[in-house]
């Protein structure tokens, strides 16, 4: 039977690197893909090593939720029933009940030997980060199962089958899951492309140890039900199934591939308030911008953009006034304040038309006529120091993982003080002129 179960798990995960492998060359040929409810089932039913292997050492599905942090939670919930159904293979002088509290009190004492038969982290690893990774997952788990206990409960024995219920107490997953999931959500949505989700299991448990560092949790009581079957040369064996992984960490798996679990308004504000952190430069570099304003002056251009910018770094700021959910889709209306550019425009307008007043500056040729109208532009940007406010709609979709807010050229121009709108307001002007 163990050559079978052996047989099993090498086949399943070769399936699920193959599988992963051959995603990637179809994603890559654009040719027909496999769903990802295929790739995440061959994980739950044991090919989660090779899904998980494919993820880092293929490079595919790497800013997915489903893959960076639900397939090792699923291999940490698989490899922890492992470690307790392996502590003792001969059970038959066991009751239900005492074969149920063997396995809880390796959690509860939670040795080094016991942590690395729940976790294996050299296998798990990708080539060459094993060694220190393993000390430091080693402390999340530590830290994870912390203030585990539990209380037997009634059990129930039938002749080859028997069912044991079992209160156990941890910490408040839910309240663990909403602080993880949001510094997840934190580097899945940074405006920085260097910043992404975890790329390897060393950072996810560097950010879970971390999360459980940083914040105090209370303690809260879930309900587990272990069901066992007697056989004739191991005794009493606990049946193994995805409701039972998830009950032992307290519905912690559950919580965290909840893709509602942080609410719209939540992630928009997550999103909004990095832009309240961006300087000049990261905002000309997150925007492309080369010439805003399409002075065509190579001299002042550059010099235009880092004012504009610099004003918008200190002008502005964000607001969410509402937000409503309807699905997998959300509507909110944010308020920005932003540079006052109708004022910048309207100074500007009129040291042009003094300009053009002047009878010498006619003859002036054309790459002059532009230095001097962009060097108008870039003294009327310096003397402006008025905000504005602008409220406008932002959309927001959740992909069955995580909410994620729909950049569009309304929200960029309602971010830069309605560049859109004043700039046509300067040319009708000036047209007037």
């Amino acid at each position: 039977m163990n050559f079978i179960l052996i047989d099993y798990i090498a086949f399943v995960n070769l399936a699920g690197l193959m599988l992963m492998w051959y995603d990637k060359r179809a994603a890559r040929r654009h040719g027909k893909r496999i769903p990802e409810r295929v790739l995440i089932g061959i994980a739950v039913i044991g090919g989660s090593i090779g899904v998980l292997l494919a993820v880092y050492l293929l490079r595919h599905k790497t800013r997915h939720l489903s893959f960076t942090v639900g397939v090792p939670l699923i291999l940490l919930a698989q490899l922890l029933l492992a470690g307790m159904l392996s502590f003792k293979k001969h059970q038959d002088l066991q009751g239900p009940s005492t074969a149920v509290r063997n396995e809880l009190t390796l959690i509860q004492e939670l040795d080094d030997e016991t942590i690395s038969g729940i976790l294996s982290y050299e296998h798990l690893m990708p080539e060459g980060q094993a060694g220190p990774a393993s000390d430091e997952a080693a402390e999340a788990i530590r830290s994870f199962f912390g203030n585990f206990s539990f209380r037997m409960g009634p059990e129930k024995t039938g002749d080859r089958e028997a069912s044991v219920t079992v209160d156990i107490t941890n910490i408040d997953m839910r309240a663990l899951s909403c602080d993880l999931r949001t510094s997840l959500t934190k580097t899945s949505l940074s405006l920085d492309p260097a910043v992404s989700v975890p790329a390897s299991l060393d950072n996810y448990f560097s950010l879970l140890k971390k999360t459980l560092d940083e914040h105090k949790y209370d303690t809260a009581v879930t309900q587990a039900v272990f069901h066992l079957t007697r056989t004739d040369d191991e005794g009493w064996v606990i049946d193994a199934d995805e409701k039972l992984e998830d009950e032992l960490v307290s519905h912690f798996i559950t919580y965290m591939n909840d893709p509602y679990l942080i609410p719209a308004e939540d992630v928009l504000d997550i999103w909004l308030e990095q832009f309240s952190a961006l300087t000049p430069e990261e905002w000309i570099d997150w925007l492309h911008v080369s010439d805003l304003f399409a002075t065509g002056s190579e001299t002042y251009a550059p010099q235009i953009d880092e004012e504009y910018f610099s004003k918008l770094t200190d002008a502005y700021s964000s607001h969410i006034d509402h937000c409503e959910e309807d699905g997998d889709l959300a509507k909110a209306e944010v308020t920005f304040t932003s540079v006052d550019l109708s004022g910048v425009l309207e100074d500007y307008r009129s040291a042009l038309v003094a300009y053009a007043g002047e009878p010498g500056n006619i003859t002036n040729g054309a790459s002059q006529l532009t230095d001097d109208s962009a060097a108008f532009l870039l003294e009327a940007l310096r003397g402006g120091d008025g905000t504005k406010e602008m409220t406008t709609e932002v959309t927001l979709r959740n992909n069955g993982q995580v909410w994620k807010p729909e950049l569009d050229e309304q929200l960029i121009d309602a971010m830069c003080g309605g560049l859109a709108e004043s700039l046509a307001e300067f040319s009708q002007a000036a047209e007037s002129d």
